[in-house]
């Protein structure tokens, strides 16, 4: 709580002191500046500034949220800005983990939940409101599996509560007056016939609250075993054994299943329970747990966990994977080469488990943790293939010996997915670069169908990595980009939408133009059949506007809703007829900031005196005439490059259909007070993990070219300057402020 405090006061300070030098003499300046600092208040800013910040952003909405049934999406409203009170509330800060302890929840369900629900009928266009009681705000709203119900919590200022609402009508009711307790686990998990909902609940005949000693009965202890460890510098961990009691006794909560009548039954015995995930035939559950001992380097989200299945009722089957604590951050990695465990477990159809598995490596061999080989090398090739990874699949009852390997990899597998027909799962890997996505059947798991096979595109699913503009070094392989699997949400599960004779998946991607400033992004959908390989290209965007994220509402896309906006047009979403092209608006958004979005705006090249180039993006007020000088605030955050041409690869992706949105935290904002807003895109050069050899170089280079040019062609005033940035711009604009003599606030 005090360092959001002290954040607060600081930004306020740089905005008084930005906005009173050109208006007052120094001598009143400092003056000013000193009475503000006695006063010890926040300062509000011009009315006008105050109307641009809090703008009700909040009534604007995108659909998300697909119900089973993908007719149906969710419409949600936060609070806006939020409510000062809340913000204020006492919580606790656990090791990352923020709990309101009077409310035994994550903070961010008191700070951060919605306002308001709507059920839109995407076929219709027909909104009908979800009730949420008075004097509460929702979290976590849960589709039931056939469509007819929405659960959430309902968080009112001492307590959350499950309720659920009919979809149909909009009405909603409490399930049952037991208090929910979404500290770790934080979803809401429906049996898959919907008579019932799995939720955490607050322990019955729970013992007080850990109480902090008067006097210290012990110092702080710190373990350093004279190893060199790399960690981060976190914001929060914890700092004592009773910040560690804290956390287990907030975190521990009773699992329960609570039926549509409200009746509850324990599952189980109280648990740090983090998810669960409940089989199809509803007879048993995944349920993940935070396990002992804490850290007082790591935060809560890299402590060890443990993974286990239990039948319905809580009886435990068998013990899927452990996660124990690491010693550093570098130790977190998901993708680990040398993690041998069982990981990604999905659910069938059927009822069985699948997860990824791949084989230990024998000492010295590729793929050997440094501590199994003191002379293993990563780019060593002659010791052998890597280990086989592998995906399994394991039928009830589970027994220890019953996995059986369906199919088998010399790569690491990145994810897979099941198909939506329920036979076909899509795998995904990369060798050397080429990223390879393919389909098997459960019936002919030996036979690989390539969906795609191509370098820069994305390996695995969502949340996989790759097929990125910074990412990417090969211009034939970025614009050639295949796109990703289309995907739909299944509760916890992804699965690959298929067409309905399951022979087909889809691929959805953008495909950019050379030269970006003439063609703009084009959104498109390609049907891919399985057996062959084979492409159809089913849409293709305009270029006249920007189009995306085309979400089909049935298996073989004949509609989908889809964004589409331009420079000057808001976001709306659309339902499109693909074989007519017709299109029913869903949503009717407004510019509330129409003030910002509609100031004029210039991207400058600037060189360098080392000849490397740079981008700047200039926003001006209303007002402003060419050749009219102004004051000027630079806002900026730089990034990391190894060389020109991979600072120049990230302009592949300019969208000039982009609508220029304003979030409260916009510096341009300040345009409307007269100033030039300077965001320079500004690279740091060097080899790779070298970069910062070349920081200081490189930033007083940038700036000083960026100030130069701006000067030059008359844009603005060198001698009133500003500066300011977040996180590594932050660090930037102290450094900045050191080696340069430009700025004066």
């Amino acid at each position: 709580m005090t360092r959001s405090v002290s954040r607060a006061l600081l930004v306020v300070a740089l905005f008084a002191g930005a906005t009173a030098v050109p208006a007052l003499s120094a001598q009143q300046s400092v003056a000013a500046s000193k009475a503000l600092l006695a006063d010890e208040h926040y300062v509000r800013p011009p009315a006008d500034i105050a109307a641009l910040v809090t703008a009700p952003r909040q009534r604007n909405s995108m659909l998300g949220q697909q119900s089973p049934d993908r007719r149906h999406f969710l419409a949600v409203h936060n609070e806006g800005l939020g409510v000062a009170a809340k913000f204020g509330k006492s919580h606790y800060y656990l090791g990352g983990l923020q709990v309101d302890y009077q409310a035994d929840r994550v903070r961010s369900f008191t700070t951060r939940g919605l306002s308001a629900m709507e059920i839109v009928d995407a076929t219709t266009g027909r909104s009908t409101a979800v009730e949420i009681p008075s004097g509460a705000t929702a979290s976590s709203p849960s589709w039931s599996p056939d469509g007819a119900r929405l659960a959430y919590f309902a968080n009112f200022d001492d307590a959350s509560y499950l309720y659920v609402a009919d979809a149909a009508t909009g009405r909603a009711r409490r399930l049952t007056s037991r208090r929910a307790q979404p500290v770790l686990s934080t979803s809401l998990d429906w049996a898959p016939d919907g008579s019932a909902l799995y939720v955490a609940l607050v322990p019955e005949n729970r013992g007080p609250a850990p109480r902090a000693a008067t006097v210290a009965d012990g110092p702080l202890v710190r373990v350093n075993t004279g190893a060199k460890l790399k960690t981060r510098t976190y914001a929060s961990l914890l700092n004592d054994p009773y910040e560690k009691s804290l956390l287990e006794y907030y975190g521990t909560a009773q699992l329960a299943r609570v039926d549509m009548r409200g009746s509850v039954q324990s599952v189980g015995t109280p648990r740090m329970i983090q998810s669960v995930d409940v089989s199809p035939d509803g007879q048993y559950l995944r349920v993940a747990a935070v396990r002992q001992p804490f850290s007082y380097v790591l935060p809560v989200s890299a402590f060890g966990t443990t993974q286990e299945l239990w039948t319905r009722d809580g009886r435990l089957v068998t013990t899927l994977a452990t996660r124990d604590l690491p010693d550093t951050d570098d130790d977190i990695s998901g993708r680990s080469d040398t993690d041998s465990s069982r990981r990604s477990f999905t659910w069938l159809p059927d009822g069985s488990l699948a997860f990824l598995q791949q084989d230990r490596a024998p000492k010295g061999a590729r793929g050997a943790s440094t501590a199994d080989s003191t002379d293993a090398s990563p780019s060593d090739s002659a010791r052998g293939p890597r280990p086989k990874d592998r995906l399994y699949l394991w039928r009830a009852p589970f027994n220890v010996a019953d996995p059986t390997a369906l199919v088998e990899s010399d790569n690491r597998i990145a994810g897979f997915v099941m198909g939506s027909d329920g036979r076909t799962v899509l795998l995904s890997e990369s060798t050397n670069g080429m990223a390879h996505t393919y389909a098997v059947t459960i019936a002919q798991p030996t036979v690989k169908h390539t969906i795609y096979r191509a370098r820069a595109a994305q390996v695995g699913f969502r949340g996989g990595f790759g097929g990125s503009a910074r990412a990417s070094g090969d211009d034939n392989s970025f614009y050639a980009n295949p796109g990703t699997v289309v995907l739909l949400e299944n509760g916890p599960t992804l699965t690959a939408l298929m067409s309905s004779d399951g022979g087909s998946v889809y691929l959805e991607g953008t495909r950019f133009a050379r030269d970006p400033l003439a063609t703009a992004p084009r959104s498109f959908v390609d049907r891919v059949d399985v057996a062959t390989g084979r492409k159809t290209r089913l849409f293709e965007s305009d270029t006249a506007l920007y189009e995306s994220n085309p979400i089909p509402i049935d298996n073989e896309y004949t509609q989908f809703v889809i964004t589409r906006e331009t420079e000057t047009t808001v976001p709306d979403q659309f339902l499109r007829d693909r074989s007519t092209g017709n299109l029913r608006q869903l949503t009717h958004n407004v510019d509330v900031t129409s003030a910002i979005t509609r100031l004029p705006r210039r991207t400058i090249t600037v060189t360098r005196a080392d000849g490397k180039k740079l981008y700047v993006n200039v926003t001006f007020p209303a007002t402003w005439r060419e050749g009219q000088r102004l004051p000027a605030m630079f806002w900026f955050y730089p990034y990391e490059y190894t060389d020109q041409t991979a600072y120049d690869r990230t302009r592949r992706t300019l969208n000039k259909h982009r609508y220029p949105v304003a979030n409260p935290r916009s510096m341009e904002i300040m345009a409307t007070q007269g100033y030039a807003i300077v965001q320079p895109d500004m690279p740091i050069f060097g080899p790779t993990g070298r970069m910062n050899d070349n920081y200081i170089t490189d930033l007083r280079n940038g700036l000083t070219a960026v100030i130069d040019e701006l000067d030059r062609i008359g844009m603005i005033d060198r001698q009133r300057l500003g500066l300011g940035g977040h996180s590594y711009g932050a660090f930037s604009t102290v450094n900045a402020m050191v080696n340069l003599p430009f700025f004066k606030a």
